[in-house]
């Protein structure tokens, strides 16, 4: 059985935004956070799940 790759807490809402529509700009302010903590948290997301990028979240 493989192995479901970990997310934190925070990836699961960033992640969870991400599929109900929100963009980057969206999500900071949703979450109170730097444009560029989403975009860090996409790239994360992206790698834990193998995809070729954020975008393709």
């Amino acid at each position: 059985m493989a192995e479901t790759p970990s997310l934190s807490p925070r990836e699961h809402q960033v992640l969870g935004l991400i599929a109900q529509g929100l963009r980057t700009r969206e999500i900071s302010a949703r979450l109170g956070i730097s444009e560029s903590t989403v975009w860090t948290h996409r790239e994360s997301i992206a790698k834990k799940l193998a995809t070729h990028s954020p975008a393709d979240l």
